[in-house]
Formats: C-alpha cells, sequence, structure tokens
C-alpha cells in the first residue's frame, strides 16, 4: 500500500483516503477501516499541502479479481459520499458503532 501512495495519493475528498492495492495470491479481497480524531498526513507524493485524511479504508484485492476491485472501491465512493458520513463516523466511540452505521448505509 505505501509503494502504491508513493505513486499517487489516494485521498479521495477531504478528510478521506482509499489506499488500494492488487496483490498476488491473497485469494481474496480484505478492507481495513481506520479512524483518526486527528489528521494524518496523506500524501506521500508531495504533491497536495493539505493531504489529511481522518478516514482511511485500506483495500488490498487479489490481482486475479477485477470484479471485486471496481465494485469495492464503488461501494465505498457511494458510502463516504452520505450527508455527513465523515463527521457521522468520527462521533461513535466504538467499533460496532461505525460497523452497524455502514452496514446500515447499504
Amino acid at each position: 500500500l505505501v509503494l502504491r501512495e508513493e505513486k499517487k495519493s489516494t485521498l479521495v475528498m477531504d478528510g478521506i483516503a482509499v489506499p488500494h492495492v492488487k496483490a498476488e495470491g491473497t485469494g481474496k479481497t480484505t478492507i481495513t477501516l481506520g479512524l483518526s480524531r486527528d489528521k494524518v498526513d496523506f500524501d506521500l507524493t508531495g504533491e497536495n499541502k493539505d493531504s489529511s485524511a481522518r478516514v482511511i479504508f485500506a483495500v488490498v484485492f487479489d490481482e486475479n479479481n477485477s470484479y471485486d476491485h471496481l465494485n469495492v472501491l464503488k461501494d465505498i465512493m457511494d458510502i463516504i459520499q452520505k450527508k455527513n458520513f465523515l463527521d457521522t463516523v468520527l462521533g461513535f466511540n466504538t467499533p460496532e458503532e461505525v460497523c452497524r452505521y455502514i452496514c446500515g448505509l447499504r
């Protein structure tokens, strides 16, 4: 993921990044969600001055599964574009609350 991020920032909107990579031999798609109350610098390329993220969806795809690649990224984009998504998820206190909220958006 770091090597991918060094090529081009995956900051997709203010405060939200979706780093993703295809990897050999994973056999499945793995998604990890990270939340930070503090801003995390998310531009390893040096292209953007204000490139901080507080919500990070890190995704690893199996290199042979292009179907998951496009659909998962589309689903994440649909979720993060919901009204007040950033403030809502950062307002929760437990991972369970975040999971219930995100699962309820689908």
